[in-house]
């Protein structure tokens, strides 16, 4: 099953909100104008004035260059004006401010993505992994490429890591489920689903991978066609060996 790249994003419109929320809670002193900056364009960019916010975004980072947060952002504010190149340079240079930002190199991954770039991708995903093996976002995606590779077994496992580690998300649980019920194993894809629907009442994805297994009568699966995924998620006793 070939996954669809367009729901690989990180949600970055959440992310926007995220952003303006501690622009509103988290200025002090010394950073208090870039932080009203950072509010301002916040504001502009709400209102569709992409070009107006990411000359604002520069002034911030240039008020506080040590402010990572207008330059993801600006990243963002690029991205939606279809300019990927932009983002990427505004992501690296979030990457030069903090290296340890792995939201950061997860986005990064995901422009090339949006390009299909996958292997370039990759790099950047793993990197991320590196820096913080336990961050849900890099699990989800390593999961997407490994399905890309028609590696089945290998995504179950990352995105089996992912559920646990973001017991909120239920993206990871739709994915599994939907595994499963590739490899005929409906009664499992329909208790995946309805876990996914348990942690995100509105996700659409889980609720047509339900109906779509109550509609099927369990079979056994065909031999060489059922994943290595779990019946439910485990805590992860080791990462598992990230896909080249």
């Amino acid at each position: 099953m070939t996954p669809k790249f367009r729901g690989w994003r990180l949600a970055l419109t959440s992310a926007a909100a995220a952003l303006a929320s501690c622009a509103a809670g988290c200025a002090s002193n010394p950073e208090e104008e870039a932080v009203e900056t950072l509010q301002e364009a916040v504001r502009v960019a709400r209102a569709g004035d992409l070009e107006r916010a990411a000359e604002m975004l520069e002034d911030a980072h240039a008020e506080r260059p040590g402010f990572v947060d207008p330059l993801m952002f600006l990243a963002n504010v690029h991205e939606r004006r279809g300019d990927l190149p932009a983002a990427r340079d505004a992501y690296t240079r979030a990457l030069d401010v903090d290296p340890t930002l792995t939201a950061a190199g997860v986005s990064l991954a995901l422009t090339y993505v949006g390009e299909g770039r996958l292997d370039e991708a990759r790099v950047w995903i793993e990197s991320a992994l590196q820096a913080d093996p336990g961050f849900e976002p890099t699990l989800f995606n390593l999961g997407m490429l490994s399905e890309h590779d028609g590696d089945a077994a290998q995504a179950a496992d990352w995105y089996r890591l992912a559920a646990v580690m973001n017991a909120t998300s239920s993206r990871a649980l739709v994915r599994l489920a939907a595994l499963h019920l590739a490899a005929g194993r409906a009664g499992i894809a329909a208790e995946l689903a309805t876990q996914a629907l348990a942690r995100r009442p509105d996700d659409e994805a889980a609720a047509a991978v339900l109906a779509d297994a109550q509609q099927q009568v369990e079979e056994p699966p065909t031999p060489g066609r059922e994943p290595n995924v779990p019946n439910a998620p485990q805590a992860p006793v080791a990462p598992p060996t990230p896909p080249r």
